[in-house]
């Protein structure tokens, strides 16, 4: 076991709260999660909520009585009948916990392998989800654009449903980009939404460039994109809810506050796992969907489209 101050530390939240320590021998199956541009983490600072990711054998896990609490990839998760303690298993052997009154997490893994990296992306999704709604914020699978005069504005939708490519012609238009998979939100002091991202390479469509769809996903830079554009974290301006719809023309509808959260809800799965908290980031959500939401369905009109794209979504943006 290495000593703590010969961790890889970084700090995954602006203000410091949530940090990750990992050992230098699993940094190279653990990065991959990292979000881009995370500050290092002092080796004297400390975080109100941590992650350990440890080199070390996997305890046996316990009998598994009845089915997972969530699932996510290849790992099971299990809140314990008192709803204080978390334990977390991979395909790959990779095991972990988490304390959720004492926000802090273990994970332990014995190599960088392909399969160690797959499954610890996943835990630490889990877990970072967990220990947020513990600093009373929201893990969601969204990507969040910022508009040059105004807010951020969320793109929800499952997984191909369009944000990428929503994102990448917004940022050619002129917008910046916080993220185009996970964010994180909070309220700030004076109770507006504010949206955090957590950054990572894009996936894109391989035929975006030459504005042909194609079926192959490959990984961009985003910086490469939307170079000087990337913004960590803006107050929320409204939301988009993503539909795609490639055989009809692209038009945007406004949703009610219900249908904009029920939406929401759908991209954050763990929300009813942590039962001491979920209320809260119930909470969080419901003061979310109180910001304007629409459903925006995307046709093959707007494809590698910017222009068009920026013209259906004019009136929204001018009346939001």
């Amino acid at each position: 076991m290495t000593e703590p101050d010969a961790a890889t530390r970084w700090s995954l939240l602006a203000d410091g709260s949530l940090g990750l320590q990992v050992d230098p021998r699993l940094r190279s199956a653990a990065e991959t999660w990292v979000p881009l541009h995370t500050p290092p983490l002092g080796a004297s600072a400390t975080a109100a909520a941590t992650i350990d990711v440890r080199y070390g054998g996997s305890p046996a896990p316990g009998p598994r009585l009845g089915p997972p609490t969530l699932r996510l990839g290849d790992v099971e998760a299990r809140v314990d009948d008192a709803g204080g303690h978390v334990s977390l298993v991979g395909r790959s052997g990779v095991s972990g916990t988490v304390d959720l009154e004492g926000r802090r997490s273990e994970i332990l893994a014995t190599d960088p392998s392909p399969a160690t990296a797959a499954d610890l992306y996943s835990m630490l999704t889990v877990t970072s989800a967990f220990l947020l709604g513990r600093l009373d914020r929201a893990l969601v699978h969204a990507a969040a654009v910022l508009q040059p005069v105004g807010g951020a504005w969320l793109l929800v939708g499952d997984a191909r449903a369009g944000k990428t490519t929503t994102g990448l012609n917004l940022v050619t238009s002129g917008w910046d980009y916080l993220s185009d998979d996970q964010v994180v939100l909070s309220l700030e002091r004076h109770g507006s939404p504010s949206v955090e991202g957590w950054l990572r390479p894009f996936h894109v469509d391989a035929g975006w460039a030459a504005g042909t769809r194609c079926e192959r996903r490959e990984s961009v830079d985003p910086s490469s994109v939307g170079p000087g554009r990337w913004q960590r974290q803006a107050t929320l301006a409204g939301t988009f809810i993503l539909d795609l719809k490639p055989a009809s023309p692209t038009n945007v509808e406004a949703l009610s506050h219900a249908e904009a959260f029920a939406a929401i809800v759908r991209q954050t799965p763990w929300l009813l796992a942590d039962s001491g908290k979920a209320v809260t980031v119930l909470a969080l959500l419901v003061a979310v969907t109180q910001r304007p939401a629409f459903r925006l369905r995307l046709g093959s009109d707007t494809y590698r489209d910017a222009a068009r794209l920026l013209h259906c979504l004019g009136p929204v943006l001018t009346g939001a």
